[in-house]
């Protein structure tokens, strides 16, 4: 099995990128997360297949910055660049190491697997073994 996972959004302003959405869509939108470790924040909308979208954006610069997470750097680097929108995704499989030799193989730029986990609205817990980043 090989889906999507979520798409990560950068903006400068999550709520307002995210109100956007919910208005122009007719999407439920919720408040998710500070990562207080990362310097960074989310906006979350939810779908029944079990991916999502993720606004994401820079609660303290300095802390993001110094992060070695690629997700982190890779935000900065769009804020720095003054780009807002989508800018990278995650798959889910219970195939990860064909799909990365796959990957490496057909020399597919990615990164990951990258240890992460979240809790999904039914209270399960997904973890790194659930995660692939593609770019």
């Amino acid at each position: 099995m090989l889906s999507l996972d979520h798409i990560v959004i950068s903006s400068s302003n999550i709520e307002e990128a995210a109100r956007k959405f919910r208005k122009e869509f007719s999407i439920e939108t919720t408040k998710g997360g500070q990562h207080d470790v990362w310097g960074t924040y989310n906006h979350l909308a939810y779908f029944a297949n079990d991916c999502y979208i993720e606004w994401l954006g820079m609660k303290d610069a300095d802390v993001a910055r110094h992060s070695d997470n690629p997700l982190i750097r890779h935000l900065v680097h769009i804020m720095d660049n003054d780009r807002h929108g989508s800018f990278q995704f995650a798959l889910r499989t219970n195939r990860m190491d064909e799909f990365v030799s796959h990957f490496q193989n057909e020399k597919i730029p990615f990164v990951g697997p990258v240890e992460g986990k979240r809790r999904k609205p039914d209270g399960k817990l997904l973890t790194m073994a659930d995660v692939v980043s593609g770019l």
